[in-house]
This record gives structure tokens, sequence and C-alpha cells, in this order.
């Protein structure tokens, strides 16, 4: 028994001194990898299934090469041939310490288990290797026989550092910070592989996940990728190869630079048209085809699985480049049809065309089509010139026909509140009908008026409910009847001082049951890897050392808001040049430096910056406005208005629970806001 045990650990001590088998990568993983998908394909892994990952795997051998970076869509194959299949080669055929790292703890845990353990477990090459000690087989770590070592990591220093490795793959590369603090991820990665020399391998696979805003940029090759950093960074340095089909009709070869190009698409307005009349999947169906650049034969997408068959990746040229960079088009995606391809596309704009929310074109683009996304507010910003060219003979501080709806919104300065009231009609049509600032406190100082000190004085705060909250304009039908604000939005930070004032204001405020016509937001850039809604409830806990002086620990409702997503979707309110959906009305009273602070900020793929630091407030004041409406949405438990039948504040003027009745007077139903909380009152 004793000479049974021992053989068997000489045994496995063989597998560690076997020599590393020669066989193509590709080849190695077709022999010995098994795919089992619950609920779908369960078989050997094939090359031919995704032909455009023979050539990327195959080089990660190579020692003319330390990288492998290769960018494409999802439904691609990207990384069960280029992560998964790199494993399996690793474990198989060449034993060595390699390191896994996605884009979260969380992350590189569900795929520890749910791609590697069930790769391992279905394929008896891979799960003969396995070691036979129990605490050898875990979630970040997993060892064999064999020697290989494979250690599941996410972005830190800590993780990507001390120990080497001769492989090293990053998978969804674009969902990373930029910066973990030492460095980006990339580089820390290929750090590990320079023990190993030319020996050593990085890989990195991910979709598109920066924001292109240089619109005036220009391809010098097809092969070029916007200036975008992120993996496309990282892919302009490499040899930059496209795939390339051959025409089944004339034999020519075309390349296939990612995008949508290569359908026969009408100009957007004309297609939203279309869309309107005939919907996303008609019209999906009706343009589902391409043509042959050469010879102009209609392609298919029956014809796509020959075409991905007898593709090649070309380089941009044949000069050597020790990063091998592959760049793919959704078009050639396996696992997604063209007609699915282009209604994602049109569901997206129809979305985007009704809301002014492109959150869902900046998805398919980004991950369905290969293409990194241009933010409407980043192409052909509007001038103040411009803008106040479309001013319109409006009635002055009225509500004009077509408004259902008023959001008032304050930005708070240092010794100012600025404030701005919009309304709202069907689809978000909106109309600027007031714009004036606060700068005179009721706070008697010495016998006389004070200036405004929204840090200084808890009580200045008063001003905002007479003068803001419970402000009524009069309807310009000449009926004598007048419209309240149903919601306020207030920024809460600025000095110090402003945010715990602010928080003692809403405690004031929901004292006298205001709180559901008030609310404090706070603006935040997330990074551009970081997907988060345009607004967001947060209720302030004792981890905020100013909420528990404000004594609002789980009352307050603070909101926060993506400024990025709320900007960008105001930017291509502003490029509207149609009168209807999401159009937004200047009234001529408006002064040029209201048109000047629109047009303050810059879009970066940072978000929107002020690079002058210039008045931006009416910019500001017109996010916090679609924030406003998201909140009272929120509220409202929906996320669009039915029109056909709309809640009460947002019905027709005879109708509308804000509109004071003069028949009846103030009823019950209509009855206006109480204005009974005085400004010399004390907040508590």
């Amino acid at each position: 028994m004793a000479f049974i045990e021992q053989s068997g650990v000489i045994s496995d001590l063989g597998q560690i001194f076997k020599p590393r088998n020669r066989m193509p990568v590709v080849e190695a993983v077709e022999k010995n990898v098994m795919i089992a998908t619950p609920g779908g394909y369960s078989g050997a892994w094939s090359g031919d299934t995704t032909p455009y990952m023979k050539e990327p795997m195959n080089l990660l051998t190579s020692r003319s090469h330390h990288s492998v970076i290769f960018v494409g869509p999802a439904r691609t194959g990207k990384t069960q041939g280029l992560i998964d299949g790199g494993i399996g080669y690793i474990i198989s055929s060449d034993p060595s310490d390699a390191i896994v790292v996605h884009m979260t703890e969380e992350a590189v845990r569900r795929y520890s288990r749910l791609r590697v353990s069930r790769m391992i477990n279905n394929s008896p090459n891979l799960k003969e290797q396995m070691s036979p000690i129990a605490h050898d087989d875990n979630i970040m770590g997993k060892y064999f026989k064999n020697g290989t070592a494979l250690i599941m990591a996410y972005p830190s220093p800590t993780q990507l550092s001390a120990q080497d490795y001769k492989y090293s793959f990053v998978s969804d590369y674009d969902r990373m910070p930029d910066d973990t603090g030492e460095g980006d991820v990339y580089t820390l990665a290929l750090k590990r592989n320079q023990t190993f020399m030319s020996g050593g391998m990085c890989a990195v696979e991910s979709s598109p996940g920066r924001d292109f805003t240089e619109v005036s940029w220009k391809p010098k090759t097809p092969h070029d990728a916007p200036p975008v950093g992120g993996i496309l960074g990282i892919y302009n340095t490499g040899d930059k190869r496209l795939w390339n089909w051959t025409c089944p009709e004339c034999d020519d070869p075309f390349h296939l630079r990612p995008g949508l190009d290569l359908f026969n698409l009408p100009e957007q307005r004309e297609l939203i048209e279309i869309l309107n009349k005939n919907g996303s999947k008609h019209t999906a169906k009706d343009f589902s085809s391409i043509a042959c650049p050469y010879c102009g034969s209609i392609l298919e997408h029956r014809h796509k699985n020959e075409m991905n068959l007898k593709g090649f990746w070309k380089p941009e040229t044949d000069q050597e480049n020790s990063i091998a960079s592959f760049w793919l088009s959704g078009v050639c995606a396996k696992f997604q049809t063209w007609e699915s391809l282009l209604e994602k596309e049109f569901n997206a704009l129809l979305h985007f065309h009704r809301t002014g929310e492109e959150e869902k074109l900046k998805a398919t683009r980004n991950t369905d089509q290969g293409v990194p996304y241009v933010p409407i507010g980043a192409s052909e910003k509007m001038t103040a010139e411009e803008l106040q060219e479309r001013s319109e003979e409006l009635p002055k501080r009225m509500i004009n026909e077509g408004v259902r709806f008023l959001i008032a919104s304050i930005d708070v300065q240092a010794s100012r509140f600025v404030v701005q009231v919009h309304g709202y009609g069907i689809d978000l049509e909106m109309w600027i009908i007031d714009r004036f600032d606060i700068a005179i406190s009721e706070r008697e100082s010495h016998g006389e008026m004070s200036v405004i000190d929204p840090a200084g004085y808890k009580e200045d705060w008063l001003v905002l409910i007479e003068r803001v909250i419970s402000l009524r304009y009069p309807l310009a039908d000449g009926s004598g009847r007048d419209m309240g604000i149903i919601m306020t939005v207030c920024d809460s930070g600025g000095k110090e001082g402003v945010t715990e004032n602010s928080y003692h204001f809403w405690k004031h405020i929901k004292s006298i049951n205001l709180h559901d016509r008030f609310n404090l937001v706070k603006g935040e850039r997330p990074r551009p890897s970081v997907n988060k809604p345009m607004v967001s409830k947060s209720i302030l806990d004792k981890s905020s050392k100013t909420a528990r002086k404000a004594k609002v620990t789980g009352l307050l409702p603070l909101w926060l808001l993506n400024t990025t997503l709320l900007k960008d979707a105001v930017a291509s309110n502003l490029k509207r040049d149609k009168i209807g959906s999401d159009y937004i009305h200047f009234p001529e009273w408006l002064k040029p430096w209201f048109y000047a602070e629109i047009v303050a900020e810059n879009r970066t793929d940072k978000g929107w910056e002020n690079p002058g630091q210039a008045r931006n407030e009416s910019f500001d004041l017109l996010s916090y406005s679609k924030a406003g409406y998201l909140i009272k949405m929120d509220s409202y438990w929906k996320k669009e208005l039915n029109w056909e039948s709309p809640p009460p504040w947002a019905e027709i003027w005879d109708n509308n629970s804000e509109v004071s009745d003069l028949d009846n007077g103030d009823n019950s139903a209509k009855k206006k806001i109480s204005t009974r909380s005085r400004v010399r009152m004390k907040m508590r």
C-alpha cells in the first residue's frame, strides 16, 4: 500500500516535469475542453463555431508578441475562446501559473463558479489534472497535479502585485477603473509576465465602454479606432487587425469595420419616421441585409456562417508589433442575428427620441455593435447665439398653452439662491417659465435687510417656501386662474455649512407636510466604467456626520444625480429642431447671459467639464429639472407618463389638481399650498 501511495506521488510529480505539449492552442482546446451551458449547448468546444477566435487564441503561445488584445461585442464567444480556452490549454498542454482578472470581486467569484468549475468538471482531461487535495479547489484559486496554479483576481494593487505569472488574462477591461491606485490593470497585469520574457503572455478582452467625444477626429485608415482610451486605446498601440469576409458572388475580400455602415440605413430623421410607422421589429427585418462594397451583391444573414468560415484577419501594416490587437464587428458575431442587431439599435433610437435618454443607445452600440459611443451632447455643440435665435414670443412669467405641470430647480450660490421654473407638456415638451435670483434675506440685521447667506444662516432657507415652493403662476388664457409648482429640487452642496443647513430646512419642510414637493439633490460623476442611473435615492444614515448633526438620519431622502447622463439628455434635447417631444422653448425676454450659461461646459470622456469656470447655472438647472421629473415619477411608481390617462397634476387645465378653480374657490382638491410657515419662524 505504501508503495502504491508512493507511486501515486511519483506519478503526480511526473506531471510537473512533463514537457510542454506543442500542439496549437485551438487544437488543444478542441481536444480537451468541453462546454457545459445549462439550458444551452453542451459538448466539445469547436473553433469552427467562432472562426474569428482561432488566430487570437493560437497567438497565446507566440514568442513575437507579449499581448493579445481582443475588442468585440457580446455574443461573439470571445471570453469562451480567449480566456476559458486559454485556461483549458494551460491545464492540458502548458502547465504554468496563470491569473484571471475580472472587473469586481463578485464578478470573478461568479466566473469561477459558473464558467471555470463547470468547464473543468465536464472536461475529463482537465478534471483528471485537478489536485486531489480539497482546499486546492476553491473560488479564488485552483491547483493542479501538473503544477498549474490558476488564480482569480479583481482590480486592486494587492491582487496584481508580488507574484509572477506566465499568463495573465483580463476580462471586460472597459468596466474596470482607469487607475487602481498604482496604474491601469493592463500595465499591472503585463508586469506580472515580465519574468518569463518572450514566454509570457497577457490576453485582454472587452467590448468598448469609453465614450468618444472628439467628434472632429477622422480615421487615417479603416483600422484606426477612435482615441478613447480603455481597450481601444491598447488596440491602437497594436497591429490593428480587422476581420475580412470574401464576397460569395465576386470573390473579392472586404474588411468589416465595426458599426452599422454596411447596412443601407436612411438618415436618422427619416428612420425615426419609418420606425414610428412600422415599428422596430418590422423595420429591422426590412433592412437586415448588406451589399458587397465591390459588386453590390445583396448578402443576407444566412451567408454569415459561410463568410466567417472563410474569413481572415488583416493587420493595418506588415510591420512587426509586440501587441497583436483585434477589433471585431457585431455584424460577425456568431450568436446574434442581423435582424436582432438592428432591432436593438432601432428600439434604442426610439427610446432616445421619446425620452432624451441615451443609456440604451450607448449599451447597444458598445455591447452589440462593438463601437465606442458618441454622446449626443459631444456632437455639433450648439452656440449661445443659435439657441437665442430659437427664442419665441411667449407670455412673460405666465403659463402658456400646452403646459401641464411646473418643476422648479434651485442652485445654491455663496450669496444667493438661483431659481429656474420649467413648464412641461405632453411628451415632456418644455418651456422656460421663469428665472430669477433670491439675494436678499428677510432676516433682519440692525434693522436692515441682509444678503442671503445659505451657508451661514439656517433661517435664510425659509425664504424658499414662499418665494419658490408655494409660488403660483397665472394661466395665459385670461381666466384669472393660476398653477402651482408640483416639485422643487434643490442642490445640497456648496460652501461648508450649506449641506447641514439644507438638511435642517428639509426637516422643517417635513414638519409642515411640504416634503412631497421639495427634494434635495447631490450631483456626482461616476467613473465611465460604472453604470449608474440618472437619479438614485439614498436615505442618509449614521455614517453621515452632517446628517447626524441635523438629526435627519433614516429620514431624509437625498437624491444622487448622475450629472453626466442628465446633461447628456439635456444637451440632446437642446439639439431638437422640431417642436414636440423633449423640445425646449425659450421666451424672447431671456437675455444673452442665459444662453451663455447653457453652453459654458464641454463634453469630455470624463463627463461634462467647465474649462473656463464660467457661470453655468442655466445648464445645471435644466439638468436638475429633468431630475425633478424623474423623482416625481419615482414617487408616482412609474417611469413614464401615460398622457392618455395622466395623473391629476398632469391633466388639462380644467381638470388639473394644481390649477386654481375660480368657480368653487380653493376647495380641498385644489387648495393652494399653505404658507403658514413664515420666514421669522425658527427651524428646529
